[in-house]
């Protein structure tokens, strides 16, 4: 018997079924239901009745249900004595397709404003990644492409991206402004594997008639802009102020974005977790350097950094 059976056991207990148990804490449904069944192995008896539509609670499971409740309270407390020694430090999941550098921006903002601020140890994963860190307590909070009702989390909007076109700025469709997906049929195409827009952008091209030629796959965007960079070819990334070498252009039939945020779990954050998140509800995420608070930056530099047309940069 571990701590991750009991904790199956009471989401399966709170949700009714092993389906929103399974999404509740963020582990695929066979791994949550081969738990049940060892922990039932290992105890002797059946916890649960199970119906079509719905789970409950034998005699024996609501016999065993305080004492998994207690088992967790105290696996916690014990925790938090250790977690006490380590409160000088958050852990911050980052995504992997998220283009660092206006993080890198706000984390110098965040430790100009507040240099007593717990130290920030950062994470990196896919969306799904952490996702499941954020819900097995590996990591205190996330930066990463929100969906809809994560269950167990709270989030906040901070900003969205729009998806554009990136290529070399000799590329022969860099003199071009008003660009569709049809422009982009047969053109050598790098494919980044970690998109959570691929879907979505695919089939919006396959509407249009138009089937780049993949000449790559990479799980690194840092590794598709290299390429783009190097006249390898095109690829489709959320629009970004801070490219080098390249251009970046709209897609007329292309309205796929997503939304960036925070989420964490729905327990109270601890105060210095909840300094960040005010401070990063309050930062311009659109700002394109490190800009001390004594610098002033004129407001036809601010339109300039923040213009939503996409020139070479």
């Amino acid at each position: 018997m571990d701590i991750r059976q009991i904790r199956y056991f009471l989401a399966v207990e709170e949700t009714g079924t092993f389906t929103k148990a399974a999404d509740k804490i963020f582990v695929s449904q066979p791994a949550l239901s081969a738990g049940i069944k060892s922990l039932e192995e290992q105890l002797g008896v059946r916890l649960f009745v199970r119906g079509k539509k719905h789970v409950s609670l034998t005699d024996a499971g609501k016999k065993f249900k305080s004492h998994a409740e207690r088992i967790v309270s105290e696996f916690l407390a014990a925790k938090g004595a250790f977690d006490n020694e380590q409160s000088s430090q958050i852990k911050l999941g980052v995504f992997s397709t998220f283009m660092g550098t206006s993080l890198a921006s706000m984390l110098h903002a965040l430790k100009k404003a507040h240099p007593d601020l717990a130290q920030i140890k950062l994470v990196e994963g896919t969306a799904f990644e952490i996702a499941r860190m954020l819900g097995r307590g590996q990591i205190d909070i996330a930066l990463t492409a929100l969906t809809s009702g994560e269950a167990g989390t709270m989030a906040v909007e901070l900003f969205e991206e729009h998806y554009v076109a990136v290529m070399a700025s000799n590329h022969p469709l860099a003199n071009k402004t008003d660009l569709s997906v049809r422009d982009l049929d047969g053109e050598t195409f790098i494919q980044r594997n970690h998109c959570e827009s691929f879907r979505d952008a695919y089939r919006i091209f396959q509407e249009h008639g138009s089937q780049p030629n993949v000449v790559c796959h990479t799980t690194q965007d840092s590794w598709a802009l290299k390429l783009v960079q190097a006249g390898m070819g095109v690829t489709v990334i959320p629009y970004n102020c801070q490219l080098n070498g390249v251009v970046q252009r709209k897609l007329q039939e292309l309205t796929v974005k997503r939304t960036i945020g925070l989420q964490w779990t729905t327990r109270t954050p601890c105060d210095e977790l909840s300094r960040l998140i005010e401070f990063a509800k309050r930062f311009d995420w659109n700002c394109i350097s490190y800009i001390d608070a004594d610098e002033q930056v004129t407001p036809a530099d601010q339109k300039a950094a923040n213009h939503p047309e996409y020139q070479t940069v």
